[in-house]
């Protein structure tokens, strides 16, 4: 598992992105994709996308595309927090 953090090398950690994610504080980082997690502190925008997609705009630049298995996952967080 690769971890980015702004400003910072990639750090790789042998753990499974199901373990980490559990290990996460669910108000700060939601699972998007099978592969990403996002600190949604770093989100600058979340624009809809077709099929139960989003896009997810970071401070950074960088432009993450979610996945329609975590559509609700998603939907919950923004119900909840936002």
């Amino acid at each position: 598992l690769q971890i980015h953090a702004a400003g910072q090398p990639t750090h790789l950690i042998r753990r499974t992105i199901q373990t980490i994610a559990g290990q996460l504080n669910p108000a700060i980082f939601v699972r998007i994709h099978r592969s990403l997690i996002v600190n949604m502190g770093r989100v600058k925008e979340i624009q809809t996308y077709q099929h139960g997609e989003y896009i997810f705009l970071m401070n950074s630049g960088t432009q993450l595309r979610s996945s329609r298995t975590y559509y609700d996952d998603i939907r919950d967080y923004l119900d909840t927090y936002s």
